[in-house]
């Protein structure tokens, strides 16, 4: 799992790469904690935004981002010409 500066997105906006729970933990609340923690990393950095992609057949993963506040955007970035992205971001709450 990997937060970083979403650059060129802009100096305020982080995108969440490679997340993962194994099957075995998932709809326990690990992703969600993932998330949470990711979050107040993001917002201890100065984020104002957070960003992901995820495939068109993740729909765990989707459901998860959309549960925790995740809406849908337009393809951004290296996903912009790939049929199978789904793009989400979300504000990034202060801690």
């Amino acid at each position: 799992m990997i937060l970083r500066r979403a650059s060129p997105l802009g100096e305020t906006t982080a995108e969440v790469r490679r997340m993962y729970v194994i099957r075995s933990s998932r709809r326990t609340g690990v992703g969600w904690t993932l998330l949470a923690h990711l979050e107040r990393t993001a917002a201890d950095l100065g984020f104002k935004i957070m960003r992901l992609e995820t495939g068109n057949r993740q729909q765990p993963a989707m459901t998860l981002y959309e549960s925790y506040g995740f809406v849908r955007m337009p393809p951004f970035g290296d996903y912009v010409n790939d049929p199978t992205s789904v793009c989400y971001e979300k504000p990034v709450c202060a801690n």
